[in-house]
């Protein structure tokens, strides 16, 4: 079989044009990802639809809670009688430093809540890995009580938290474990009898891939209720 010289230049040309767009492709890819991890880490606060799948600040972003302004989520909770905010907290990762006061570690997910809409925020602890891990946070508090109840504000990744205990520093004890159905920009509340021993601490654990997977599992604030 012979080839004219002009259709093997056609199909080598050919093969060499699929082989730029292949690795045009690639690029892409690599681009994204890249911009994902630096909006995450330069940009605490950028909350607009290419930040680690962050959504627009719509009503439809608090997905059905009810809430049409995004601060109101907050008013139930901000003066509640007998309440506090933690004062410290450590976890089992942190996209942020593990110790320091920087975007995404620990220490954000400690005193009032200060996230004002649901997707991406430095403001709040995030986990080092997005998905597939368990995690934990544990809050302390000034103040140990006789506590009857605990809220904790989920900023964004909501529905990852599968176990709640609580106790006085290590010695703790399950108040609630399951399925975490908080949507949205929302706090997961637990009640319940008042404990017989006071309460300084609250672990939280999570299951980061029982959120959309496409979104960090992130803790704005964690408050305790009791006397």
């Amino acid at each position: 079989m012979k080839f004219n010289i002009s259709e093997v230049l056609n199909i080598i040309l050919l093969f060499f044009l699929l082989f730029i767009v292949i690795c045009l492709l690639g690029l892409v890819v690599e681009f994204n990802d890249f911009k994902k991890d630096f909006h995450k880490a330069y940009f605490p606060d950028y909350n607009q639809a290419n930040c680690l799948g962050c959504q627009p600040l719509t009503e439809n972003s608090m997905m059905g809670n009810g809430y049409s302004d995004l601060t109101k989520v907050d008013d139930d909770f901000l003066n509640l009688s007998n309440s506090q905010w933690a004062s410290q907290a450590v976890a089992s990762s942190s996209y942020g430093s593990e110790t320091g006061n920087s975007a995404w570690s620990p220490l954000m997910a400690t005193g009032k809540p200060d996230v004002g809409f649901y997707g991406d925020n430095g403001k709040a602890w995030a986990p080092k890995n997005i998905s597939g891990n368990i995690e934990t946070l544990t809050a302390t508090f000034s103040k140990a009580v006789y506590a009857t109840g605990i809220n904790i504000k989920e900023s964004y990744g909501s529905g990852a938290i599968i176990k709640v205990e609580i106790g006085n520093d290590a010695d703790l004890q399950v108040v609630w474990d399951g399925n975490d159905l908080t949507r949205g920009l929302n706090y997961f509340k637990i009640n319940f009898e008042k404990t017989k021993y006071k309460v300084n601490t609250v672990k939280i654990t999570f299951d980061t891939s029982k959120k959309s997977p496409n979104e960090w599992a992130e803790i704005d604030a964690v408050q305790l209720i009791g006397q």
